[in-house]
């Protein structure tokens, strides 16, 4: 079985699904595993590829040498124009490539109400973190309607957009980049909303927190989604202990935080523990785990009352 008959099945998978204009289209990064299962591990290579779709744009990310983006390209869904590639087994960071139609530059998508901006041209990621779906989706719901919101890592603050649509009283995003707080205020306008300077602030996470708990600031909801590694901060369980320490003293009485998690090796059972909490756990949507139930991912998210 070639990439093209394993692509041509992910594509029935997700016939009907309802993001299907900004999904994962294959999860094919590891042998065995997502809409690999059931394909035999010596027709392809074993760190494989993904095939992301935003809008009209293809995006062919290979882990591996020997892959032919235009074999995805030339089965993509109607209504894709172009393709990029982004070869992630060389070194450094790189923007992805175009290799088919016309470029696009900066434009935006549509999920589920939420509008947002995708550049994969800009950098080595496009502005949006399509395994953070689900949160959006649960911010958007209402459930957290008249909530004051800390968005930690909020990276180009698409979080922090569903929170004020699904009726927030205020957020507030901070992130260590400055470009991409920038771009979380052209979400807010994609989306309708005002962004107001303060609620962008510039800062590493850590320093902002004591920051708030000299002042003692509390929030009713708090996010934080953290990259999987932080340089002095250590990774996994570490890293997650000393962010629970330094953020719980910020929420509010009967507050809430959605802790995320993107370590395969940390199961939210082994967080849970960790850290001494319980709460309720969220998976990814179908499209970026094609995976029996029992079989772990490498994003999880779990929102705790405290």
């Amino acid at each position: 079985m070639g990439w093209s008959a394993i692509f041509r099945a992910a594509l029935l998978r997700r016939e009907g699904f309802p993001y299907a204009h900004c999904c994962r289209l294959l999860m094919g990064r590891k042998a065995g595993r997502g809409d690999l299962l059931h394909a035999p591990p010596d027709r392809h290579p074993k760190e494989g590829v993904t095939v992301d779709r935003f809008g009209q744009a293809l995006l062919v990310t290979a882990y591996e040498e020997g892959v032919d983006p235009l074999l995805f390209f030339h089965n993509a869904p109607k209504g894709v124009v172009s393709c990029y590639f982004q070869p992630r087994y060389l070194p450094g960071r790189h923007a992805p490539l175009l290799v088919a139609g016309e470029p696009l530059g900066a434009f935006t998508v549509e999920e589920g109400g939420l509008r947002y901006g995708v550049d994969l041209e800009r950098g080595m990621n496009p502005g949006v973190f399509l395994d953070t779906r689900p949160l959006r989706q649960l911010l958007m719901s209402g459930r957290f309607a008249g909530k004051r919101v800390l968005n930690l890592f909020s990276y180009t603050c698409t979080m922090g957009a569903a929170a004020l649509l699904g009726g927030a009283r205020g957020v507030t995003n901070v992130d260590s980049s400055g470009s991409a707080l920038k771009r979380g205020m052209e979400n807010y306008r994609r989306n309708r909303l005002a962004p107001a300077p303060r609620d962008f602030v510039k800062s590493e996470v850590f320093k902002k927190l004591r920051w708030y708990a000299k002042r003692d600031t509390h929030f009713d909801l708090i996010l934080c989604d953290p990259p999987p590694v932080l340089p002095g901060r250590g990774k996994g369980l570490e890293l997650y202990r000393e962010l629970w320490s330094r953020l719980l003293p910020l929420v509010a009485p009967k507050g809430l935080v959605l802790l995320v998690s993107r370590d395969v090796e940390v199961s939210m059972e082994r967080l849970y523990g960790a850290l001494g909490i319980k709460g309720e756990s969220l998976g990814p949507h179908q499209d970026l785990h094609p995976l029996p139930e029992d079989e772990p991912s490498r994003f999880k998210a779990a929102l705790v009352q405290v």
